[in-house]
């Protein structure tokens, strides 16, 4: 039996022009888009000849030069020389859009073009569109019949972005306006400013979306059982924090490892605080009472700060991500009023569990299924009372008021 063995070698062939490899780090100063240095990977045969079922690639859109695809197949003998007394092997590469490429013979050494990659989707860590093309060897083992013939192997070359996004923003709260932020955003692709357009009206929804809520828990309170001159004072602060978020992907050790999406971030602020209070007059038959409702804000909350750095994928660990889920309770306080009824409103208390406004907030899985986004739902559980009421001839006896119903309050998500 013959002591030749076929070997393969497939690696990838940066032009000169290429740019350098760079990544988006975060640091004290900020975020920096800093050099890679390491070598293109590449991948080499270690049993006979089969080759992996897929080759990846990193490369630049349209707008950059392409790295080729190098592939090199020879005969070696025992002592790892060349020789082509086995047989041959044919070689094609077939791309997505450019021609086909055929060569024969016990050595070979052919270069291919690559594929330009798609470009990254709009959203946080969301996975790119692959390019494809096709690499297959076949063998021609000659006239030596003893010859161990490998089999024919196919491969697919997929091609993914090597572009590095940098989405960073700041809000604020005002204090001459409730419900708005001052809002700052930046996103880069490698380095080049992008329009961050889409990014700011979406921050500027949630603006708009706590001043809708704000209308509403007005509007249900002025129709609170049994309670007149009623009022709302609210200052709350959504997401008025600083973040930054880059991501990417990175290639693997070897050719035949696929690269992989990689996520940086750090978030620091207020991600929640509603500050807020109702206040009212209870009136039941002439007894009355001041009554006051205050969300009970969670310092975490107002002080957060997290900072990570993962690979991310749709199968990743969501509880990974900087997601706060929080629940704020009401604090019910009264105060009697004289009135000139023989009846006294003794105590208010819930009606049930105390009720709270519950919700989330921060990065999770985007809701279009691709990559994530920033969000912030709130929503307010139903409010009701038990009030005693304290009479000189019946002695006591209580009533159940309601006073505000659940209510759907945000519901924001941005992903651009």
């Amino acid at each position: 039996m013959s002591a030749s063995t076929p070997s393969i070698h497939i690696a990838l062939s940066r032009p000169p022009s290429a740019r350098e490899r760079r990544r988006y780090v975060h640091e004290d100063s900020g975020w920096l888009f800093t050099p890679v240095r390491r070598e293109d990977p590449a991948w080499t045969s270690t049993a006979r000849c089969a080759l992996p079922e897929r080759l990846h690639a990193l490369a630049p859109t349209v707008d950059g030069p392409v790295p080729n695809w190098r592939a090199r197949v020879a005969w070696r003998d025992e002592r790892g020389e060349v020789t082509g007394s086995d047989g041959q092997a044919a070689l094609t590469i077939t791309g997505m859009a450019g021609p086909t490429r055929r060569e024969r013979g016990a050595s070979i050494d052919i270069e291919h073009p690559g594929t330009a990659a798609a470009l990254l989707p709009p959203g946080i860590a969301a996975e790119a569109p692959k390019q494809f093309a096709r690499l297959a060897l076949g063998w021609n083992t000659g006239t030596d019949a003893t010859a161990p013939v490998p089999p024919r192997a196919e491969s697919w070359l997929i091609t993914l972005p090597e572009e590095q996004r940098l989405l960073v923003w700041a809000r604020a709260a005002r204090e001459d306006e409730a419900a708005t932020t001052d809002t700052r955003v930046r996103v880069e692709s490698d380095g080049r400013v992008l329009d961050p357009g889409a990014w700011r009206d979406s921050f500027e929804a949630l603006d708009r979306q706590t001043a809708e809520a704000l209308d509403r828990l007005r509007q249900a309170w002025r129709s609170a059982e049994a309670v007149s001159s009623t009022g709302l004072a609210g200052r709350p602060a959504l997401l008025a924090a600083e973040a930054g978020v880059a991501w990417g992907y990175r290639e693997g050790a070897s050719l035949d490892l696929a690269p992989t999406m990689h996520m940086t971030g750090a978030l620091r602020g207020c991600l929640c605080r509603w500050a807020l209070s109702w206040h009212g007059l209870v009136d039941i038959d002439g007894a009355r009472a001041r009554v006051r409702l205050d969300v009970v804000d969670d310092p975490a909350l107002m002080a957060f700060r997290r900072e990570w750095d993962c690979a991310w994928s749709p199968s990743s660990d969501p509880t990974t991500l900087p997601w706060a889920p929080w629940r704020l309770p009401l604090r019910l306080t009264m105060d009697t009023v004289a009135s000139t009824s023989a009846s006294l409103i003794a105590d208010i208390d819930w009606a049930s569990e105390p009720p709270a406004i519950v919700g989330g907030v921060g990065l999770r899985p985007s809701s279009r299924g691709n990559g994530l986004e920033w969000a912030f739902v709130a929503a307010l559980e139903p409010v009701a009372v038990r009030v005693g009421l304290s009479e000189p001839w019946t002695g006591r006896r209580e009533r159940t008021l309601d006073w505000l119903p659940a209510l759907p309050l945000v519901d924001w998500r941005c992903d651009a």
